[in-house]
Protein backbone atom coordinates (compact mmCIF):
# COMPACT_ATOMS: atom_id res chain seq x y z
CA UNK A 1 0.00 0.00 0.00
CA UNK A 2 1.34 3.53 -1.39
CA UNK A 3 0.94 6.32 1.55
CA UNK A 4 0.67 8.84 -1.23
CA UNK A 5 -2.41 6.84 -2.99
CA UNK A 6 -4.58 7.14 -0.20
CA UNK A 7 -3.62 10.79 0.43
CA UNK A 8 -4.56 11.62 -3.31
CA UNK A 9 -7.91 9.52 -2.76
CA UNK A 10 -8.53 11.07 0.37
CA UNK A 11 -7.95 14.90 -1.31
CA UNK A 12 -10.08 13.72 -4.31
CA UNK A 13 -12.69 12.46 -2.23
CA UNK A 14 -12.63 15.89 0.31
CA UNK A 15 -12.67 17.94 -3.04
CA UNK A 16 -16.36 15.85 -4.31
CA UNK A 17 -18.40 17.83 -0.91
CA UNK A 18 -17.67 20.96 -2.39
CA UNK A 19 -17.68 19.72 -6.64
CA UNK A 20 -21.66 18.30 -5.49
CA UNK A 21 -22.46 21.44 -3.48
CA UNK A 22 -21.74 23.38 -6.51
CA UNK A 23 -23.33 21.33 -9.15
CA UNK A 24 -27.06 22.09 -7.02
CA UNK A 25 -26.45 25.83 -8.08
CA UNK A 26 -25.32 24.85 -11.41
CA UNK A 27 -27.13 26.55 -14.74
CA UNK A 28 -30.67 25.00 -15.52
CA UNK A 29 -32.88 23.07 -12.98
CA UNK A 30 -31.45 20.06 -11.88
CA UNK A 31 -32.28 18.57 -8.65
CA UNK A 32 -34.18 21.10 -6.37
CA UNK A 33 -32.68 24.83 -7.74
CA UNK A 34 -33.92 26.18 -10.44
CA UNK A 35 -31.02 28.67 -11.68
CA UNK A 36 -31.97 29.61 -15.07
CA UNK A 37 -30.74 32.76 -15.13
CA UNK A 38 -26.94 32.06 -14.80
CA UNK A 39 -24.86 31.47 -11.74
CA UNK A 40 -21.61 32.48 -10.25
CA UNK A 41 -18.38 32.06 -12.50
CA UNK A 42 -16.44 30.89 -9.17
CA UNK A 43 -19.35 27.82 -9.13
CA UNK A 44 -18.61 27.49 -13.23
CA UNK A 45 -14.69 27.24 -12.17
CA UNK A 46 -15.07 24.47 -9.69
CA UNK A 47 -17.77 22.63 -11.70
CA UNK A 48 -15.51 22.36 -14.80
CA UNK A 49 -11.88 21.89 -13.42
CA UNK A 50 -12.74 19.58 -10.22
CA UNK A 51 -14.98 17.64 -12.43
CA UNK A 52 -12.15 17.39 -15.21
CA UNK A 53 -9.45 17.39 -12.88
CA UNK A 54 -10.31 15.38 -9.85
CA UNK A 55 -12.78 12.47 -11.65
CA UNK A 56 -9.65 11.77 -13.95
CA UNK A 57 -7.85 11.25 -11.00
CA UNK A 58 -9.90 9.06 -8.66
CA UNK A 59 -10.06 7.30 -12.00
CA UNK A 60 -6.46 6.51 -11.74
CA UNK A 61 -6.33 5.73 -8.23
CA UNK A 62 -8.82 3.91 -8.78
CA UNK A 63 -7.36 1.80 -11.50
CA UNK A 64 -3.85 1.33 -9.31
CA UNK A 65 -5.52 -0.08 -6.72
CA UNK A 66 -7.64 -2.17 -8.65
CA UNK A 67 -3.99 -3.66 -10.17
CA UNK A 68 -2.47 -4.12 -6.79
CA UNK A 69 -5.69 -5.40 -5.16
CA UNK A 70 -5.70 -8.08 -7.56
CA UNK A 71 -2.46 -8.92 -7.62
CA UNK A 72 -2.45 -9.52 -3.68
CA UNK A 73 -6.23 -11.18 -3.56
CA UNK A 74 -6.11 -12.80 -6.68
CA UNK A 75 -8.69 -12.38 -9.49
CA UNK A 76 -11.78 -14.01 -7.84
CA UNK A 77 -11.80 -12.58 -4.49
CA UNK A 78 -11.16 -9.32 -6.78
CA UNK A 79 -14.32 -9.84 -8.86
CA UNK A 80 -15.89 -10.60 -5.82
CA UNK A 81 -15.36 -7.46 -3.51
CA UNK A 82 -15.73 -5.62 -6.67
CA UNK A 83 -19.10 -7.11 -6.97
CA UNK A 84 -20.17 -6.37 -3.22
CA UNK A 85 -18.47 -2.68 -3.75
CA UNK A 86 -19.58 -1.12 -6.78
CA UNK A 87 -22.32 -3.67 -7.98
CA UNK A 88 -24.35 -3.53 -5.26
CA UNK A 89 -24.14 -0.31 -3.58
CA UNK A 90 -24.43 0.82 -7.16
CA UNK A 91 -27.95 -1.13 -6.87
CA UNK A 92 -29.19 0.13 -3.53
CA UNK A 93 -28.56 3.85 -4.39
CA UNK A 94 -30.30 3.56 -7.65
CA UNK A 95 -32.96 1.68 -6.14
CA UNK A 96 -33.53 3.69 -2.73
CA UNK A 97 -31.42 6.69 -3.15
CA UNK A 98 -31.90 8.12 -6.67
CA UNK A 99 -35.66 8.20 -7.37
CA UNK A 100 -36.04 10.09 -3.73
CA UNK A 101 -33.84 13.12 -5.25
CA UNK A 102 -35.79 12.81 -8.65
CA UNK A 103 -39.00 12.98 -6.60
CA UNK A 104 -37.85 16.74 -5.52
CA UNK A 105 -36.84 17.59 -9.39
CA UNK A 106 -39.78 16.14 -10.66
CA UNK A 107 -42.30 17.57 -8.38
CA UNK A 108 -40.31 20.91 -8.31
CA UNK A 109 -39.20 21.84 -12.28
CA UNK A 110 -40.78 18.97 -14.20
CA UNK A 111 -44.65 19.37 -13.07
CA UNK A 112 -45.29 15.60 -11.69
CA UNK A 113 -47.97 16.31 -8.60
CA UNK A 114 -48.71 12.54 -7.49
CA UNK A 115 -47.00 10.92 -4.52
CA UNK A 116 -43.32 9.31 -3.78
CA UNK A 117 -45.12 5.88 -4.79
CA UNK A 118 -46.79 6.63 -8.11
CA UNK A 119 -43.48 8.16 -9.42
CA UNK A 120 -41.70 5.60 -7.80
CA UNK A 121 -43.08 3.56 -10.93
CA UNK A 122 -42.76 6.76 -13.35
CA UNK A 123 -39.11 7.10 -12.38
CA UNK A 124 -38.24 3.25 -13.48
CA UNK A 125 -40.11 3.80 -17.02
CA UNK A 126 -38.13 5.32 -20.21
CA UNK A 127 -38.57 8.76 -18.53
CA UNK A 128 -35.72 7.77 -16.48
CA UNK A 129 -33.31 10.00 -18.25
CA UNK A 130 -35.54 13.20 -17.78
CA UNK A 131 -35.28 12.39 -13.99
CA UNK A 132 -31.30 11.89 -13.92
CA UNK A 133 -31.29 8.18 -14.26
CA UNK A 134 -28.53 6.94 -11.79
CA UNK A 135 -27.16 10.09 -11.08
CA UNK A 136 -24.23 10.33 -8.76
CA UNK A 137 -24.10 6.35 -8.97
CA UNK A 138 -22.44 6.57 -12.12
CA UNK A 139 -19.12 6.40 -10.99
CA UNK A 140 -19.54 3.03 -9.03
CA UNK A 141 -21.43 1.54 -12.25
CA UNK A 142 -18.29 2.62 -14.44
CA UNK A 143 -15.60 1.29 -12.22
CA UNK A 144 -17.79 -1.78 -12.11
CA UNK A 145 -17.87 -2.32 -15.56
CA UNK A 146 -14.60 -1.59 -15.75
CA UNK A 147 -12.89 -3.80 -13.03
CA UNK A 148 -15.32 -6.79 -14.76
CA UNK A 149 -13.69 -5.81 -18.82
CA UNK A 150 -10.30 -5.86 -17.48
CA UNK A 151 -9.79 -9.06 -15.60
CA UNK A 152 -9.35 -11.31 -18.52
CA UNK A 153 -6.54 -8.82 -19.44
CA UNK A 154 -5.33 -8.76 -15.80
CA UNK A 155 -5.44 -12.55 -15.78
CA UNK A 156 -3.00 -12.82 -19.18
CA UNK A 157 -0.85 -10.23 -17.67
CA UNK A 158 -0.29 -11.95 -14.13
CA UNK A 159 0.25 -14.95 -15.91
CA UNK A 160 3.29 -13.31 -18.29
CA UNK A 161 4.88 -12.40 -15.06
CA UNK A 162 3.89 -14.86 -12.79
CA UNK A 163 7.41 -15.23 -11.65
CA UNK A 164 8.42 -11.54 -11.34
CA UNK A 165 6.97 -10.22 -8.04
CA UNK A 166 7.21 -6.37 -8.57
CA UNK A 167 6.66 -5.57 -12.36
CA UNK A 168 4.93 -2.43 -10.94
CA UNK A 169 5.67 -0.24 -7.90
Amino acid sequence: RKPFIDRLRTIVIIMLIPFHAAVVYAQGKIYINDNSGGYPVVLCFMIFYLYHFFMDLLFLVSGYSSFHSCRKRGLKIFLKERTVKLFLIFLLGFVIVCPVSAYFMGMLHMGFSGNFFMFYLEFFSPKIGEYLGWSQFWFLLDLFIISITVVPLLYLFFRKHQDKKSIIP
